[in-house]
Formats: structure tokens, C-alpha cells, sequence
């Protein structure tokens, strides 16, 4: 089986503003970029996956795809174009005759891990159909992989499992739910940085990002919640 992999990344410099109460806007553009590059580096070197196509118009973030072979989909903005047109333009050029699998994975997922991947190819090469790799609040979706055959319009955003479970149903296709750590811990709020510094140290998480949570020091994070001063979450379930 045909695995191509299709990774949507925001401009660096544009990422992850949501951290902007704990993170300065150097340290969530370098935080961005480490996510990506632990995001390619498996995708490169993962046996199964045939082809990476990387969707962004940001020159920094083409750089980096370019580094590890991944094929570039220049985002078309304009009024009205977000993350699922620009999916959606991209699936369109890679979808042909010859059944693949198709699997959209978000770059901000800094624990995911070879096996993590292998066994959601695993799943849909089994089960077939529709398998979604929801985040840890059961919510938004970090990966969707179907056919190329079976037209799956992109819904990404809040809730987002729940419309692709709706719209697997609607087309009759089976539809996985995968509940793995790696894939379903994201990095988007305060919270989800701080579940990530209590893993500081675990084997997990990607070379990149652990080499810079490791050099962060006090006095470059953003005053009153600097990164290196955070209590670490209690309670994180793996």
C-alpha cells in the first residue's frame, strides 16, 4: 500500500500565538520549528510512508521540508482560504486511479513516535475505511488517513472528530477512532507546554524539541511565566 503523508504548517513566525501568555514571539517561532522538524525527520525515516508532501507558502517552512526530501504544496491565501481549502487543493493534486492512503498529520506533536504511525497503517490497512488520530481531549483531530479513492472533505477545527465521524458515516466507511499519547498530545495552549515540560527528559519526544526545551533559560522566556519557571502539570495520563 501507497502511504502519502500531507503535513499542513503554519509560517513559523505566525505559530502558536495562543502560547503568546507564557512564550516570547522568538521562542514560539523556534518551538514551531523544532515540532516540524521532529515531524519530518520520522516521517523520513519511517519504512512505510512513500511520500511527504508539506503544505505552506512560508519560505522558512519549505527550507526545512526541502531538508528532508518531502515534496512542497504552496499555500494559496487570499479571503476566505484557511487550513482546510489549502488540504483540500493539495489532496486534490495527489489523488489519482491507483488506490493510496492518505494521511494528514499536524507538525505539532512532539511525542509522536515510529510506532505511533506504523500502527494507524496498520489499522486502516486492516479495518480500511476512515482512521482518526484524535487529541488527548478527544476533540480536534491531529491525524486523518483514508483512501484516495473515497473523497473525505477536510473539517479541521474545534470538534473536529466528531464532523469526521459524521461524515465517515454519512459516506457508509468504517471509521477508527486511534487514542495513542503520541499522536493525541498536541501543543497548543499554556497547559499542553506545561504537560510537555513534565516529559522533559522522556525518550519520546523529538530530538529537536528536547534540545531546545533543554537550552530555554529563565531570562529568555516572557516575563511573569517564563517556560523554565513553570510548574510541571500533575496528573498527565500517557
Amino acid at each position: 500500500m501507497i502511504n502519502r503523508v500531507v503535513v499542513p504548517v503554519k509560517a513559523f513566525a505566525e505559530a502558536k500565538t495562543r502560547l503568546s501568555p507564557v512564550l516570547t514571539a522568538r521562542q514560539r517561532e523556534q518551538l514551531a520549528r523544532a515540532f516540524a522538524t521532529d515531524t519530518l525527520a520520522l516521517l523520513a525515516a519511517h519504512p512505510e510512508v512513500s511520500s511527504i508532501t508539506v503544505v505552506s507558502d512560508d519560505p522558512q517552512v519549505l527550507e526545512v521540508a526541502a531538508d528532508y526530501g518531502a515534496d512542497s504544496f504552496h499555500e494559496r491565501r487570499g479571503p476566505g482560504l484557511g487550513l482546510n481549502a489549502a488540504l483540500e487543493a493539495c489532496l486534490f493534486t495527489l489523488q489519482d486511479a491507483v488506490a493510496q492512503s492518505l494521511i494528514v498529520l499536524h507538525a505539532d506533536l512532539p511525542c509522536l513516535t515510529c510506532d505511533d504511525l506504523s500502527a494507524v497503517i496498520a489499522l486502516r490497512r486492516r479495518a480500511g475505511g476512515v482512521v482518526l488520530g484524535c487529541d488527548r481531549r478527544g476533540s480536534g483531530t491531529n491525524l486523518l488517513a483514508f483512501s484516495s479513492i473515497e473523497h473525505m472533505p477536510m473539517a479541521f477545527g474545534r470538534d473536529s472528530c466528531a464532523r469526521f465521524q459524521r461524515q465517515a458515516d454519512a459516506r457508509g466507511l468504517q471509521c477508527s477512532v486511534m487514542l495513542r499519547a503520541g499522536i493525541g498530545h498536541d501543543v497548543d495552549a499554556p497547559e499542553d507546554l506545561r504537560a510537555l515540560q513534565a516529559r522533559r527528559g522522556d525518550r519520546v519526544i523529538g530530538a529537536a524539541t528536547s534540545r531546545l526545551l533543554a537550552a530555554w533559560a529563565p531570562e529568555d522566556a516572557a516575563p511573569g511565566d517564563a517556560l523554565a519557571m513553570m510548574e510541571p502539570c500533575r496528573g498527565v495520563v500517557d
